[in-house]
């Protein structure tokens, strides 16, 4: 049997897929005379027929979370059981736990004349737990009324709305709201009427440092209603200032707290006089030993001590001391010292966050109109010749294919789907300018960008440290075998896991598992991509362009920038436009309906994860295209030729790659060299030396050795005369022709893509 999380996300699909299902139109009706939306309020729809013809472990599943309730109604067959469903005919809102899974669903029956919202359980919230750095929470009776301000947009960067059941406030609604540590205004939406203690009196008893305000509706009116008749700007009205209809339960009041007067000492002014907490705390979360010097308010005497504030006894003799000495009540002391616990606590907490980034950053907080100008630009036709517009606005000069490669297989982190990068070029070509600036265009708090990897430290990243990031390694061949290894491990089974040893409470040794989840995309650079076979075959493989034209592009740029002729201001609108659009993409699964119809060369090295990269890729366009596309019963989005054409235009320098035998560099050597040997002998048959070659091409000693005995050993040039004593001079031995083969590759798979048919 599935446990209960399995259960619920099984339901969860379901009732999704029950909305959009072409027979539910009454339900989509519903809502939208609700002017409600199935997107923003992720409502759903249960026919109460889940469980018909379906096999009895599943029943018996549905019934172990109370979904299912055992009947005696009259059934045609007597084999045959009757149940009651939750929620039948009824419209869905899920409720969620704190990890963001579905715990309970709550129910509004349409077709009764009670619309009362029912509970599977007690457990969850809607829409969801309110992220950590809420600053204004909203605080509704219903469900209806909650999905009423999702819809309107209004929640601005640091808002969060949350529905009680039915006014109700539950434990762990309470501690959700009391956990967040930068909120400072709740504002209280009861329904009409509601004769029990409002979510505002009840919250007004555990938060005395927050603006809590009762928004009091009209008569005979919901918010929804309000939403419904009035639109954005009666809604609006009403929550802001609403010209009386606001009540204050609380004001704010003066918050005992920590004043940083420099890097090693703390104050905390209490009514009888001033702590002074001098140094480090301890980073040992099983005691908090502090230094602590005690001024009296009046007569300004110092009492020092040394306690761990965690040890009852030690902070009882403390505060016996101060008493003794300044006359003040004990009770008093140790309450203040107890204040003062809590708060080094907190302090501590951040601290530890701040450095070991355990802190939970949000996700997609764009203020409504950064969000639509996000929308606008993804649904405008040309989409990726716009995106490759602000690339190069940002700063990325030349490079065209590249940086649209780079950037398409970027912004893969947060999808089901992630790609990885692996740009290989010679040392100063650009590659790290390249993988900084893309990375640039992503949103900062999703990036993880490192210059070296330890060999264990990716076994000790907490379980979701690695999940819808985008990781940066600047140079990968600074990465030993074992974090190469671990690395790898992440980009094709999604995590990595080590057995390891630890000490239970008893002192004794005991084995455990030890498992780091990872799904991120990634960018590397390498200037020896031969030497990493296995990392070939898990990533996209480019090659910096390091031609001469490139070389004047980029100097010239860096010479229009130091002269102050760049313009700044678009640079930095092009990288926040790119940023909010990435914030803004939802991680829809795409179904490719061609996917059977394109064939890859088969001359191509490692063909099978080639193949699952172009998948990918073409994925990857569509969802970059989401709000162009059209979606299928099931909500995933689908491809069109449109997209498929995209990715092999932007793509097919990277199939090349696995189909060419010289990495990047070497080919550009080879091409560079050929064209040379033409123009000294027509004939082909013009024999070079190292030196010549050198002066030729401006190039260091040590890389025309390295391509020399590379083109040597792949048997593309030979020696032609001379010794090792005088210096061997070299003829080619094999002309290719690649750029025919590019050609002939490149009509052959835009040929069968023009052959499909719609």
């Amino acid at each position: 049997m599935k446990d209960r999380k399995e259960i619920f996300k099984t339901l969860h699909v379901s009732f999704s897929n029950g909305i959009r299902a072409a027979k539910t139109k009454e339900p989509r009706e519903w809502l939208e005379s609700k002017c409600l939306s199935i997107e923003r309020t992720g409502a759903c729809f249960s026919s109460g027929q889940t469980h018909h013809r379906r096999e009895q472990d599943f029943i018996d599943e549905l019934l172990s979370v109370g979904f299912l309730i055992p009947s005696n109604a009259a059934v045609r067959s007597p084999e045959l059981k009757a149940y009651t469903s939750f929620g039948k005919e009824a419209i869905i809102f899920a409720l969620r736990n704190e990890l963001n899974e579905v715990v309970n669903f709550g129910a509004i029956r349409i077709f009764t004349k009670d619309h009362t919202p029912q509970y599977l359980n007690e457990e969850g919230i809607y829409p969801n737990y309110p992220h950590p750095l809420t600053e204004k929470l909203y605080i509704t009776d219903s469900l209806l009324d909650a999905a009423t301000i999702l819809e309107s947009r209004i929640l601005g960067n640091r808002d969060a709305v949350i529905a009680l059941n039915e006014g109700r406030m539950s434990d762990e609604t309470l501690e959700a709201v009391m956990s967040l540590k930068h909120l400072n205004e709740i504002i209280a939406i009861p329904e009409v009427n509601r004769p029990a203690e409002t979510s505002a009196e009840v919250l007004k008893h555990f938060l005395h440092s927050v603006n809590i305000k009762r928004i009091n509706l009209p008569e005979d009116h919901s918010l929804n209603d309000m939403w419904v008749n009035y639109g954005l700007e009666g809604l609006q009205q009403l929550l802001n200032e609403s010209k009386g209809q606001a009540e204050i339960i609380t004001t704010e009041q003066t918050e005992a707290c920590l004043n940083r007067i420099t890097e090693g000492k703390l104050s905390y002014e209490a009514s009888t006089g001033t702590y002074y907490v001098l140094g480090n705390l301890s980073t040992d979360l099983g005691n908090l030993k502090a230094t602590i010097h005690f001024e009296e308010l009046n007569t300004k005497r110092k009492h020092r001590a040394k306690p761990d504030l965690y040890d009852r006894q030690q902070l009882v003799n403390f505060a016996k001391s101060i008493s003794e000495g300044e006359g003040i009540d004990q009770s008093e002391i140790e309450a203040e010292l107890l204040k003062l616990t809590d708060l080094l606590e907190a302090y501590r907490d951040e601290q530890l966050e701040a450095e070991h980034g355990t802190k939970q950053k949000p996700q997609n907080l764009l203020p409504p109109e950064k969000e639509k100008e996000s929308i606008e630009f993804l649904s405008e036709a040309n989409l990726i010749q716009r995106i490759d517009k602000l690339i190069e606005t940002s700063g990325i000069v030349g490079e065209e294919n590249n940086r649209k490669m780079v950037f398409v297989i970027a912004s893969t982190y947060k999808m089901l789907n992630p790609l990885h990068g692996l740009i290989q070029g010679t040392s100063g070509s650009g590659k790290t300018h390249l993988v900084n600036g893309i990375a640039n265009l992503m949103p900062p708090e999703d990036l993880l960008n490192m210059t070296r990897i330890t060999s264990k430290s990716l076994y000790h990243y907490k379980n979701e440290d690695l999940i819808n990031k985008l990781v940066l390694i600047q140079d990968i061949d600074g990465l030993d075998e074992e974090a190469m290894f671990a690395f790898r491990e992440m980009q094709s089974a999604g995590f990595v896991s080590s057995s390891t040893t630890y000490k239970n409470k008893s002192g004794q040794l005991v084995s455990t598992v030890k498992r780091v989840n990872a799904k991120f995309a990634s960018l590397v650079a390498t200037t020896h991509a031969e030497i990493y076979f296995d990392n070939l075959s898990r990533s996209i493989i480019l090659g910096v362009n390091e031609s001469e034209d490139q070389t004047k592009r980029i100097i010239l740029y860096q010479n229009k920038q130091t002269a102050g002729l760049l313009d700044t201001l678009a640079s930095k609108q092009a990288k926040e436009l790119l940023q909010n659009c990435i914030r803004t993409l939802k991680p829809y699964e795409v179904v490719n309906r061609y996917a059977d119809k394109l064939q890859l060369p088969v001359e191509a090295k490692m063909l099978r994860r080639l193949n699952n990269h172009y998948q990918d890729f073409v994925k990857q366009i569509t969802l970059l295209h989401q709000y162009q596309r059209n979606k299928d019963e099931q909500g995933r989005l689908i491809s069109t030729k449109e997209d498929l054409k995209l990715a092999c235009e932007i793509l097919f320098d990277a199939i090349m790659w696995k189909i060419d035998e010289l990495d990047s560099s070497l080919r550009q050597f080879f091409e560079q060299l050929k064209s040379y040997i033409k123009k000294q002998s027509g004939s082909g048959k013009y024999h070079f030396s190292t030196r010549e070659v050198r002066q030729a091409f401006n190039l260091s000693r040590s890389q025309v050795d390295r391509y020399i005995q590379d083109l040597k050993h792949l048997e593309y040039i030979q020696i032609a005369e001379g010794s090792a004593n005088k210096g061997y001079k070299y003829q080619i031995s094999y002309w290719d022709d690649m750029e025919k083969v590019r050609q002939k590759v490149k009509d052959g798979l835009l040929s069968q893509i023009n052959q499909i048919q719609d």
